[in-house]
């Protein structure tokens, strides 16, 4: 079977991942911080209603990649693996952010506060795979060319 290179078409979703998943994490962190309602509290509208398109068309581009990669047999299980779990926590996240009727948004408290740790551990899962793939000379290329190196914390 012929190796067809998956890196160009799995890096750009790197840097988007790191990016969306820190500005959601500090949207609910915010919330979190700021007044309750009950076991609710309220989320800025535009940032979260901007959230929600965000961690959708990330979500679409991230099933693409892993049908791609999925199709290719050749060692790409850590790939797919992370790009399982990057859905997982955007479906979550998604599910966090309420957008209501009434053009206000709000976050349960304990959906929120879950949602922050795993936001915050797929940062940390993204940045392992920019590592592994600058570590491969041939695909630091496409890493620097998708703005991810000076990304990593």
């Amino acid at each position: 079977m012929q190796h067809t290179n998956n890196a160009p078409k799995f890096v750009p979703l790197l840097p988007r991942t790191i990016r969306l998943a820190g500005q959601t994490a500090e949207l609910l962190e915010q919330g979190l911080a700021g007044k309750r309602n009950g076991d609710w509290v309220q989320l800025d509208t535009r940032r979260a209603t901007e959230a929600v398109q965000d961690l959708s068309a990330l979500k679409q581009e991230a099933k693409k990649v892993r049908q791609t990669l999925e199709s290719d047999h050749d060692s790409m299980a850590t790939k797919v693996s992370f790009l399982d779990r990057l859905e997982s926590v955007l479906d979550y996240t998604d599910a966090t952010i309420c957008l209501n009727p009434d053009g206000k948004v709000d976050a349960h408290v304990g959906r929120a506060g879950s949602s922050v740790r795993q936001l915050r551990s797929l940062i940390k899962q993204a940045n392992e795979q920019v590592l592994s793939v600058l570590a491969q000379p041939a695909q630091a290329h496409s890493v620097e060319t998708a703005g991810t190196r000076g990304m990593i914390k």
